[in-house]
């Protein structure tokens, strides 16, 4: 799938454009085709608001690598050995009543921080723009980002990355080459390999009016990129006709017409499935988006919504909407431990990670963020720990600064770097 996106406009191109996106494409591509060693690390972020309260991730502990999973992640508990429970973080920027907005993954303040509720542009790259950009870079897509509400992740200073709402368009948009790129047509790589039918022949008449055009080094050029991409072509014609490539159906559950608990797992079936088809290895999906507007959870009974639960002190109606947030997540950690890969699964070579953008409360619960992790990255990511820092010690950064680290990006600091100590002990 990520080489038929590609071909699907590299028809009407001359060699230095192609060449230049075949480079990607081997870049990220081809020598894991070609069977070279090493892991395809991966983030899937989960954010949420209103508050993810600090009774409710607190856990039993008589050591780090000794505690009891709380209520809230019991949907989590099969996978507790590869799961870290991390608090509590400080985030002095962009401070408003319900959360640090697009600090909450930049670490920095706004660059217009008067504006109300603190909602004015990022001061900052995102941690998952920023990996994005390192890891990512020879993707389909370098990241992803769909779900609720206004998205925090950001480029750099007054540069927000947008979200897509919609699972049916994030499905489109991150499948085209199924239907054809931009509207340019196409079988797509399912309906080639059930024909037993190349993309290379598809193109084959492309390719002979180009090589009439070249002269011998650009020719033997072509010729070698040819050859590599029929290699990797078939190492992943062998992928799709096992099913570890299949994308499922368009989903049908839209946020003018279904209840968000459908969107939701919406979005995590249609970003699981683009994870193991190789599209993309950053994903970001928003439960509630920036500050949490008035979601009503009705499809868990929710009286009110999540807002006002919280000023009505309703806690047992709070935990319900934590508990299966929890659950969501579950569902995406269970599908990578599902999909076998390498001498293990997708899982031990990912971080499925979950923070709230309001902390640990509902109002001003910047000093206390609490940070979910599951996974292994690639052995990188030391799992069944529950780890508690004093509070004000600690910033939100160190967390992200610690991910890049375990993601193969060296980093010391991330975001604001006076208030960044560097990687956390105890987790990688």
């Amino acid at each position: 799938m990520h080489i038929i996106g590609r071909r699907n406009f590299l028809a009407g191109l001359g060699l230095g454009a192609g060449s230049q996106l075949l480079g990607g494409i081997f870049k990220g591509m081809l020598p894991e085709a070609l069977g070279a060693t090493g892991t395809r690390k991966r983030l899937i972020l989960y954010t949420a608001a209103n508050g993810f309260l600090e009774k409710f991730y607190t856990c039993a502990a008589r050591s780090s690598t000794d505690f009891d999973l709380s209520p809230v992640f019991q949907p989590l508990a099969a996978r507790k050995s590869q799961m870290v429970v991390l608090s509590k973080f400080y985030n002095p920027f962009s401070k408003a009543l319900h959360g640090n907005q697009h600090a909450t993954l930049t670490v920095k303040e706004s660059t217009n921080p008067n504006v109300a509720q603190m909602r004015g542009p990022p001061g900052g790259i995102s941690i998952d723009r920023f990996l994005a950009k390192q890891i990512g870079a020879g993707d389909a897509f370098s990241s992803t980002a769909s779900g609720r509400g206004i998205c925090v992740s950001a480029d750099g200073p007054g540069q927000s990355f947008p979200s897509i709402s919609s699972p049916g368009k994030a499905f489109d948009t991150y499948f085209a080459a199924a239907g054809g790129m931009n509207g340019m047509g196409g079988t797509g790589i399912e309906a080639n390999f059930a024909k037993n039918r190349s993309f290379l022949d598809v193109l084959r008449g492309d390719i002979g009016r180009m090589n009439a055009r070249l002269a011998g080094p650009e020719k033997a050029k072509l010729d070698q990129y040819l050859e590599s991409l029929r290699t990797l072509e078939n190492q992943l014609g062998q992928r799709a006709m096992a099913g570890g490539c299949a994308k499922g159906a368009r989903p049908t559950a839209e946020t003018s017409t279904a209840k968000l608990g459908d969107v939701m797992s919406a979005h995590t079936d249609v970003i699981l499935a683009a994870q193991k088809c190789g599209l993309t290895r950053i994903s970001h999906i928003l439960f509630e988006g920036m500050e949490g507007p008035h979601i009503v959870y009705d499809w868990l009974n929710d009286p009110k919504n999540h807002h006002d639960d919280h000023h009505a002190g309703d806690m047992t109606t709070c935990l319900k909407i934590a508990t299966w947030w929890m659950s969501q997540v579950s569902r995406m950690v269970e599908g990578l431990a599902a999909t076998p890969e390498g001498n293990g699964t997708m899982l031990d070579n990912s971080i499925v990670m979950f923070v709230n953008t309001c902390g640990g409360a509902h109002h001003r619960g910047q000093n206390n963020h609490a940070v979910v992790m599951i996974g292994g990255a690639g052995g990188a990511l030391k799992g069944g720990r529950y780890l508690t820092f004093p509070e004000g010690q600690r910033c939100l950064s160190d967390v992200y600064v610690s991910l890049a680290n375990m993601m193969d990006v060296p980093i010391t600091t991330f975001g604001e770097a006076s208030v960044c100590k560097g990687p956390l002990p105890g987790l990688a």
